[in-house]
């Protein structure tokens, strides 16, 4: 997976809570709250946080939200939430992951032509989405 004009945190290259993008970081811990996963019908996936009041951990991030975008998407898998969680762990982000063919999470083995790596992204709530696609992008949302 290529990731067009967004990074994780130097200081964290494996897994994050934080993304660099557009001169800005991206804590999507705490502030903003996941707002949903939506598959179009070219194959294409995108999750979407929403920030409350439009307040970031970096106050010159002004936007509403967030988009990641996936473009050329090989593989999605979603594991549920936990029922007895409540509802605000569900939409709180616990990590962001590059999982590797050799990590335990990484689940089944690429399709021909698959990326370096799959994108992981858990909640604190235990709902469980990767992603396994040719890119991804980051959009803001006014």
């Amino acid at each position: 997976m290529r990731f067009l004009n967004f990074d994780f945190d130097p200081h964290w290259p494996n897994h994050t809570i934080e993304l660099q993008a557009l001169g800005l970081n991206w804590d999507l811990h705490n502030r903003p709250d996941f707002a949903g996963l939506q598959l179009t019908p070219d194959g294409s996936v995108v999750l979407t946080w929403i920030a409350p009041d439009s307040q970031w951990s970096d106050e010159r991030n002004h936007y509403r939200g967030c988009e990641l975008r996936f473009r050329g998407v090989r593989s999605l898998a979603i594991t549920g939430p936990d029922p007895e969680m409540p509802l605000s762990e569900h939409q709180t982000l616990w990590e962001i992951s590059k999982l590797t063919p050799g990590h335990p999470e990484y689940g089944q083995t690429p399709k021909p032509g698959g990326g370096s790596f799959k994108l992981g992204i858990k909640f604190n709530g235990g709902l469980s989405i990767k992603v396994d696609a040719e890119e991804a992008d980051l959009q803001p949302l006014d």
